[in-house]
């Protein structure tokens, strides 16, 4: 199994997310489900891209992938993609089909810099590896007692 990790350094601190085939998995479901034959594969392409390739298990079947391209650009599946990748701070910035290659490929960009700049108005932000170490089952203080109570309804702010 292949595993990437990406990186990020904000002033002193480094955040590193894990970013695996099982992950992807999760990510890609439904078209997992809906097309067995397909397998893909995870490579880096630089610290804030990486890619993902669809490619066809069988290649002595020939099957072209035009139609499990058009499932997961329709967009229901491609809703539900980017909302996991939202998630972990990713978005796709661009997929196409490879005819000649027979292969779907799509890259996602990571959204580390962007995501932690501070609000308009603020000094400064918590980063990503703060947030994920914070424990909601005990949380340490009134701010990380407010973040735990706005992450469990969802993370919206009451007006």
């Amino acid at each position: 199994m292949k595993h990437l990790k990406t990186f990020e350094n904000y002033s002193d601190i480094d955040t590193e997310f894990d970013i695996d085939e099982d992950v992807l998995s999760y990510v890609f479901a439904d078209l997992i489900d809906k097309y067995p034959h397909i397998g893909f594969e995870l490579g880096e392409i630089d610290d804030e891209n990486f890619k993902v390739e669809f490619f066809d298990k069988d290649p002595s079947y020939k099957d072209e992938l035009d139609d499990e391209y058009k499932y997961l650009k329709s967009d229901f599946v491609m809703k539900q993609i980017k909302g996991h990748l939202d998630v972990m701070n990713f978005n796709i910035k661009n997929i196409e089909y490879n005819k000649e290659k027979n292969r779907i490929v799509m890259v996602i960009h990571q959204l580390l810099k962007e995501s932690n700049n501070p609000r308009k108005g603020m000094k400064s932000r918590w980063s990503v590896k703060y947030k994920k170490s914070i424990d909601c089952n005990n949380p340490k203080g009134f701010s990380q007692k407010q973040y735990c109570k706005r992450k469990r309804r969802g993370g919206a702010y009451k007006d």
